[in-house]
């Protein structure tokens, strides 16, 4: 089992901007749902960080699920 964690530092204040994007993104971007989906947050201190993570069998299933992905 392997994790893929894509981490973005998000500016002061502009946390909420950063999710609404994400959910108006989910619209067009369908991960199956064995690849459990995650977002994280932190939005204390300087970091402000987003995190997406999703988890897949071995990298063989992560290139099928962002060909599925990204050919919708």
């Amino acid at each position: 089992m392997i994790a893929v964690r894509n981490i973005f530092r998000v500016k002061f204040g502009k946390m909420k901007q950063a999710l609404e994007l994400w959910k108006e993104g989910q619209k067009y971007m369908q991960m199956p749902p064995e690849a459990n989906e995650r977002v994280l947050t932190d939005m204390t201190g300087e970091f402000y960080t987003l995190v997406f993570e999703t988890t897949h069998e071995n990298l063989s299933s992560l290139e099928n699920d962002m060909k599925g992905e990204m050919s919708d």
